[in-house]
């Protein structure tokens, strides 16, 4: 651990929305090739505009580690699936928007293709990153990590890359069952009906419209951090997420987008 006279260490946790494609307008609703590494694609991750989600603020941890007074990193996981065991919040709001605008709509839907993808990452491997992290800080006074302009890391599982059809068919099938909806089959939405939903907005196309794929490298090679969860984990929990997202305060734009507009 850092004495009196060292700098301290700030650990940021940011969000992949800054290198979601959504921005390009290329690929709505169909696949992009590209997976983003924290290692290989870094320059270009620590340059993207201010325009980008969550970008601000990293910039800003950034440019506060590189004066030497405090050591910054940012811990970026992807979408964060699984619920969570301690005694506040157990549910990421991905899910739970997800069903909030189905249940609104009356029906499971996608865009276009429905084959955009977007990296998820287990509850529990995100906590373990962490735990992971801060470990390396107390026995080693963060000497294996990288931090500064360059500290940043991803948290995706490489093994969970999940489309938006194959959600919008699961999350169908489970509220038909419990006679939420008429019909389990999911349907295709516009890119203006998507904005219909967040009054303008592209925020909306941006969850389920849009692609943002990273690799883990910096966490794998620096701390040994390989996630456990996979495709497997992320549908045997999916109806569990459901069920609580019925019942979540969070699940409406009206909670969210006070957030996006003020970033």
């Amino acid at each position: 651990m850092s004495s009196r006279s060292e700098p301290g260490h700030y650990i940021h946790l940011s969000g992949t929305g800054s290198t979601s494609d959504v921005y390009s307008g290329e690929f709505y609703g169909i696949p992009n090739p590209r997976v983003w590494s924290d290692i290989d694609d870094i320059a270009e991750i620590t340059s993207l505009p201010d325009d980008r989600l969550h970008r601000p603020v990293d910039r800003y941890v950034q440019e506060e580690g590189e004066k030497g007074k405090v050591k910054t990193t940012i811990i970026c996981p992807p979408d964060i699936y699984g619920l969570g065991t301690g005694p506040g919040k157990k549910q990421s709001f991905l899910v739970a928007l997800y069903v909030g605008d189905v249940i609104k709509k009356g029906f499971a839907f996608y865009g276009a293709s429905g084959m955009n993808r977007k990296s998820f990452v287990w509850i529990h491997d995100l906590v373990d990153q962490y735990v992971k992290v801060l470990e390396d800080v107390v026995d080693n006074g963060g000497k294996n990590m990288t931090w500064g302009r360059e500290g940043f890391y991803f948290s995706s599982s490489p093994e969970c890359h999940i489309a938006q059809l194959d959600l919008a068919v699961a999350v169908g099938k489970i509220l038909h069952a419990r006679g939420i909806l008429k019909s389990a089959e999911p349907r295709e939405l516009s890119v203006q009906e998507m904005l219909d939903m967040t009054g303008g907005m592209g925020a909306a196309v941006h969850m389920y419209g849009s692609n943002s794929r990273g690799k883990a490298d910096r966490a794998k090679n620096q701390l040994g951090y390989i996630p456990k969860g996979g495709v497997q984990e992320f549908w045997a929990s999916l109806e569990s997420e459901v069920v609580a997202g019925l019942e979540s305060a969070e699940r409406s734009w009206e909670a969210v987008l006070p957030l996006v507009k003020a970033k």
